[in-house]
């Protein structure tokens, strides 16, 4: 089993990121951490480097920070589980 690449941060854009990672290249839509924040590979750029946007603040990232592809897409919850999460959030029987 291939372990998941190690990169870099080389760009950063706002909520735009390019990393850049040598050997396998993550895929379009897997998930890479840095630290806290996830960010999902949304284009290959080329030469190893790959472009993705950040799913939450940036606040604290900089360049030549470590990136860990995660070898997996990203997971959304399943409908139950939002609409159960939504009831919870408008629970009236607490008033």
């Amino acid at each position: 089993m291939t372990p998941n690449p190690l990169g870099e941060i080389v760009a950063i854009h706002g909520g735009v990121l390019d990393m850049r990672f040598e050997g396998r290249v993550p895929r379009v839509h897997e998930l890479i951490r840095v630290g806290d924040v996830s960010i999902e590979v949304e284009a290959l750029v080329g030469d190893g480097v790959v472009r993705g946007m950040a799913l939450g603040s940036v606040k604290g990232l900089a360049l030549g920070m470590s990136a860990n592809a995660t070898g997996a897409a990203i997971k959304r919850q399943s409908e139950t589980d939002c609409l159960a999460e939504c009831h919870r959030g408008l629970d009236i029987s607490q008033r």
